[in-house]
């Protein structure tokens, strides 16, 4: 197990817009359309619109019968109550009324962004809506403010044989259904299996994972994370402009505007000058979309406004909370099991029963470094930018440039070390050079002097009655303890 995996914060997160999704539809369909022009192609056959596609305080609406036919599905409409029944030809049901932000899926309720509105006589719904509700996804192109509508798919999702080793995660709901979470190559799976060990259903991972942000004024952007190709887009629910990130995962608007994470969960909006002008605050919900054979996609569940809630949400809108729902989980020697769950370790005993409930934060990790005479070090700073590694008569600065001439000769031939290494100019004098947890040490000849390996990792945590207890994983030996005013105990990982 790698390092501090119980400081694991998503980024990553899944689409909240989408309160459900129906079954995809089973032929592959791109519908491109753009606003104000009446016309439409479907797979490349252009067709005429009764009513353009129009922009309504931020959303995009269209005509619903024209759409909604161009996808397989059928409108029935009663005028009476002003409400529209859209139906696939799997059967799924989408009951939407107009002037009304509440829809249903096969009888289960769902909240619009926008209601349907009624335009020159003709019935306009949000085009994502829409779109998702039958199981394709809809980008919107600012530059030219047209919308591509695509999916479906004439084969099934295939899943590979997943070799027992690949285990990774495992939760368990109030039924006794457990859902292992398994990776073959850089894909992901889950399979649920019922009490008895037989398998359920498969689930792979999809990208376009989402995550919904709001600032003070109640303006919302989307956050999306893409799997396949490893990057990110913010949505600007305002404007409808898509922004597509550098590998910094920073995000500039047409106006200039700088959109990056400030923290977790918050995304400061700057301006050239630098200036925070808007702060947009994650709605506490994160999910990661999955999709079975047929199609459907369900979502893994993080509910993070302070219950840390995990389950797993169906296409109808049903939700299934996890019971065992940690991250990692150690058997101690002294018997008890250390669940890690985010910035927490709750203690139970052998059956789960919780007996106590640690906290702490990142900021409370300190790493210890041992250098070829065993003098330790201790590691402050962020790594690629300032290191301070300090003992207890010597003070060393740490910086990187690779604008300096012999970091130019070292990054292009690999003198000290590969290519991945990154190297420094600490204030003695002398040049370090950091791969693998350690630091190798040149002065100003090239000579190697000393070696500073990272040997301990300490994590700082408290107790409800603000007993300390801190987390250690020795990387020399790969061994995990935690230590408190009763001693220490070593702990053997038993999931994760």
């Amino acid at each position: 197990m790698k390092k501090h995996k119980m400081l694991f914060t998503a980024v990553i997160a899944a689409a909240a817009a989408a309160a459900f999704t129906c079954t995809a539809s089973a032929q592959a369909k791109t519908v491109n359309l753009q606003i104000d022009n009446p016309q439409m192609s479907v797979n490349g056959e252009v067709s005429e619109l009764d009513s353009p596609p129009v922009i309504r305080d931020g959303r995009t609406l269209v005509p619903i019968r024209a759409i909604v036919e161009a996808l397989d599905g059928k409108v029935d409409w009663d005028n009476e109550t002003k409400t529209a029944t859209l139906t696939n030809d799997s059967g799924d049901e989408v009951k939407l009324t107009v002037n009304s932000k509440t829809a249903s899926y096969n009888g289960s309720l769902a909240e619009l962004d926008t209601p349907p509105v009624i335009i020159n006589e003709r019935t306009m719904l949000p085009i994502r809506f829409v779109a998702e509700s039958f199981g394709y996804t809809a980008d919107w192109k600012a530059e030219d403010k047209s919308i591509v509508i695509s999916g479906g798919s004439d084969e099934d999702i295939t899943y590979p044989d997943i070799p027992e080793d690949e285990f990774y995660l495992s939760y368990t709901d109030k039924d006794g259904n457990s859902y292992t979470y398994k990776q073959v190559g850089d894909e992901g799976f889950i399979e649920k299996t019922d009490k008895s060990g037989k398998l359920i259903a498969k689930y792979k991972e999809i990208a376009g994972n989402e995550e919904i942000y709001k600032n003070s004024k109640g303006e919302t952007l989307t956050y999306a994370y893409y799997l396949e190709n490893d990057t990110s887009t913010i949505t600007l629910h305002s404007t409808g402009e898509v922004i597509t990130s550098d590998s910094d995962y920073n995000m500039t608007d047409k106006a200039g505007n700088d959109y990056g994470f400030a923290d977790y969960g918050i995304i400061d909006v700057k301006d050239k000058s630098g200036k925070v002008i808007s702060e947009y605050v994650t709605t506490n919900e994160l999910r990661y979309p999955y999709a079975d054979d047929s199609g459907n996609v369900y979502y893994k569940v993080l509910r993070r406004n302070g219950t840390y809630e995990d389950g797993f949400l169906a296409p109808d809108g049903s939700y299934t909370p996890f019971e065992d729902n940690y991250d990692w989980s150690f058997m101690g020697s002294d018997n008890k099991i250390y669940n890690f769950k985010y910035d927490y370790i709750i203690v139970t005993d052998d059956s789960y029963n919780k007996l106590d409930e640690w906290e702490t934060g990142i900021e409370d990790t300190k790493e210890i470094y041992l250098d070829d005479n065993n003098i330790e070090y201790i590691f402050t700073g962020d790594m690629a930018e300032t290191y301070v590694l300090k003992s207890e008569d010597k003070t060393v600065t740490l910086t990187c440039d690779p604008e300096e001439e012999h970091n130019k000769k070292l990054f292009a031939t690999g003198e000290y070390g590969t290519e991945d290494a990154i190297y420094y100019n600490g204030d003695d004098g002398n040049i370090y050079v950091h791969q693998n947890n350690i630091f190798t040490v040149y002065n100003a000849g090239g000579e190697k002097i000393n070696r500073i390996r990272l040997f301990r990792s300490d994590t700082e945590y408290k107790s409800a009655n603000n007993k300390k207890y801190i987390y250690s994983y020795n990387y020399e030996t790969e061994q995990y303890f935690v230590e408190g005013e009763n001693g220490t105990v070593e702990l053997n990982e038993i999931m994760g």
